[in-house]
Formats: structure tokens, C-alpha cells, sequence
């Protein structure tokens, strides 16, 4: 258990953050009670190799950590307005049927030049046509009153909700999803992903913040984007623009990038690799084996 607690805040750490008491036990790799955590975590604040301050927990020697945990907070909070607007945005759009943050906005630990990622469900066969005009949404946010830099950096289709990696970096993004619009599409979500319980088995899941119900523009433009006409316009679109960012990134093979009719999965430079490396890293310093 001691362990356990530790490999939590060691995967937090690759990312700066503390965890409180509760996080810690719903990110734990094993099943757990509260009270089982707490023991965990006495005996390793015992063992010296974490640190409470100020209610939350960070390893030995990390104590500044607490400190920039209430400054993001206070970034996120003013975030989260435009997140939520933009988001419904998004929603409006024909063909799109979940909106949800991701990234580091998603667990209130956005830094003051953070984008506002999203993660996107699109209709089948729609998916390149429906980016193009989240790029539109992307672009005003830019220019709009309170403005924000919008990353919309992966899309998936209704058929494809199945993430192929099965692994803590995975359960991690799932759980952390914030879903601002279609909470049925999440429920089809987690039914594909209910592996995640094996990784973070006291995990509660993403939490909803739904925004309320977006503009009825894009329900009644709809039928006409998913008119057979538009296939050839989604499949221009498809070659256009896997074309441009294959040429950006090189072999998605080789990245955590995906570009094809089920999928746009923009996230380059190899950040999964560098923060399960980083967290093996600090496992093995911290002499920690599950």
C-alpha cells in the first residue's frame, strides 16, 4: 500500500501536481479503502519519502509544489468560462455529438499560457468536416472577446470509441475527461473502456460538467451535412489535411499521432513516451516495484 501511494504521486510529480488524500486514493494502481490509504500514507510519510503541506501530499523534497498547486488553481478558474462557452460552440456544430476538456485544464492545473484542449465526438464519416468547422470556432476564439487559445487535438467517430492503448497514460486521460455536452456518448465511451477499472480500480470516472443544451443551428443544419453529397467534400478534406499534417509530423506510426476517416489524434513530440519514461524513472529512484 505504502508502494501504491507513492507510484500516485510519482506519476502526479512528472506533471507537478500534488494530490490530496482523496486523489490519491481514486488514482491508487491497487483496490483500497480510505482507511487503507491513510496507513499507506503515514507510512510513507514515515519512510521520508512523501510530504504533507498544506493538505496535500508531494515526494520528499517537493514541497514548492503546493505552492504552484493554488496558482493553477486560480488560472483554472478563470478558464473554465471560456472552456465552457467555446465548448458549447463546439457542441452546436452539426455532426458533433461530445465535447469534453482534456488536458491540463481538465484537473484544474492549467498554467497561465495553457491551451484549452478538447477531445471531440464526431458522426461517422463526418469527422474531417466537422474539424474544419471546429477550426472556425478555434480561430474566433483567437480574435473574440476574452480570448483563448483553443486546442482541439483529438477527434474521434461514434464508431471508434475504443482507445486501442490500454495503459496508466490512457486510464489517466480517460478519467480526467471534464464532458461539457453528450452524456450519453460518455456512457458508450466508458462501456468501451471499462478496462480502465483495472488500472485505477477506485477511479469514480470522468466527472460531467455539462454546459446545458448548445444552439439548435447545428441540428438543423445536420441533414444537409450528412447528406451523401458531402461525402466527396469530407473526403477532399480528409487527403487535404492528412496530408499536410503527415508532412508536419512525419510517420504518425512512429509518434502518438493518428490521422485517418476514424481518427485525428494531434498529440506530437512523443509526450506519452516522455512522461511514462519520467515516471519509470522515479519508481525506480524511489526504490518503488508494484
Amino acid at each position: 500500500m505504502r508502494d501504491a501511494v507513492v507510484a500516485a504521486l510519482a506519476y502526479s510529480d512528472v506533471f507537478d501536481w500534488p494530490l490530496s488524500p482523496a486523489e490519491i486514493l481514486a488514482l491508487l494502481p491497487i483496490p483500497a479503502t480510505p482507511s487503507e490509504v491513510a496507513e499507506g500514507i503515514a507510512s510513507a510519510v514515515a519512510a521520508g519519502l512523501i510530504t504533507p503541506v498544506d493538505g496535500v501530499f508531494v515526494l520528499f523534497g517537493r514541497t514548492e509544489l503546493a505552492e504552484g498547486r493554488r496558482r493553477r488553481e486560480e488560472v483554472s478558474v478563470g478558464l473554465w468560462p471560456l472552456a465552457i462557452r467555446y465548448g458549447r460552440f463546439i457542441a452546436a456544430l452539426p455532426c458533433v455529438s461530445m465535447v469534453a476538456v482534456s488536458g491540463s485544464l481538465a484537473v484544474n492545473a492549467a498554467e497561465s499560457d495553457a491551451d484549452i484542449d478538447f477531445f471531440v465526438v464526431t458522426d461517422n464519416g463526418r469527422l474531417w468536416t466537422t474539424r474544419a468547422m471546429i477550426v472556425g470556432v478555434v480561430r474566433a476564439a483567437a480574435h473574440g472577446r476574452g480570448s483563448a487559445t483553443l486546442c482541439p487535438n483529438y477527434l474521434v467517430t461514434s464508431s471508434n470509441l475504443a482507445f486501442p492503448e490500454r495503459d496508466l497514460f490512457t486510464a489517466r486521460e480517460l478519467v480526467q475527461l471534464v464532458p461539457l455536452y453528450g452524456g450519453a456518448v460518455l456512457d458508450e465511451l466508458l462501456a468501451h473502456n471499462r478496462w480502465f477499472r483495472e488500472v485505477l480500480p477506485n477511479h469514480p470516472g470522468p466527472r460531467p460538467r455539462l454546459a446545458g443544451a448548445p444552439s439548435a443551428l447545428g441540428r438543423w443544419m445536420a441533414p444537409l451535412v450528412r447528406w451523401r453529397g458531402f461525402d466527396g467534400v469530407e473526403r477532399w478534406e480528409m487527403e487535404r489535411k492528412i496530408a499536410a499534417l503527415t508532412a508536419l509530423v512525419g510517420d504518425p506510426s512512429e509518434d502518438e499521432a493518428r490521422f485517418d476517416s476514424e481518427a485525428c489524434k494531434g498529440h506530437l513530440d512523443g509526450h506519452r513516451t516522455r512522461v511514462v519514461d519520467a515516471y519509470v524513472e522515479r519508481l525506480r529512484r524511489l526504490g518503488v516495484v508494484l
